[in-house]
């Protein structure tokens, strides 16, 4: 199922997102894998807490950090009401696509710096080459 595309508010997703993008794709891929373990008939706001309420600790990472990222991936903004009563309002099928559609954004971010990166260096080098010149 495609994502039912939210709006992303631009500073949310390089603060929660975008800023550390390995460990918001760490975060996230952890959380979709807990979050495909709950059934339809179990997508409930307490169900959804449960599972994710154990990441934090299994990543060995601030708990303001991992549903920071969630948030921003589920609901497009840091600012949002109670994750799991937002998530299930959304229903499973759109929250684990919305899980994919952040982590695709985080790739293409990924390989857009390694791109980024790879020019700079090309640059530098014959700069450093006609200087020698």
């Amino acid at each position: 199922m495609k994502a039912q595309t939210s709006p992303l508010d631009q500073k949310s997703v390089e603060k929660g997102l975008t800023k550390d993008a390995a460990q918001s794709a760490t975060v996230l891929a952890a959380a979709k894998t807990a979050l495909e373990s709950v059934s339809e008939d179990e997508w409930k706001a307490a169900t959804i807490d449960a599972a994710l309420e154990v990441l934090p600790e299994q990543l060995d990472l601030k708990k303001r950090i991992v549903f920071q990222s969630i948030r921003v991936a589920e609901c497009g903004n840091m600012v949002s009401p109670p994750l799991g009563e937002s998530m299930e309002l959304l229903g499973r099928e759109v929250c684990l696509a919305r899980l994919d559609r952040a982590l695709e954004l985080l790739q293409i971010t990924r390989e857009c710096a390694v791109a980024a990166y790879s020019s700079k260096r090309k640059w530098v080098s014959k700069v450093k080459t006609t200087q020698e010149l």
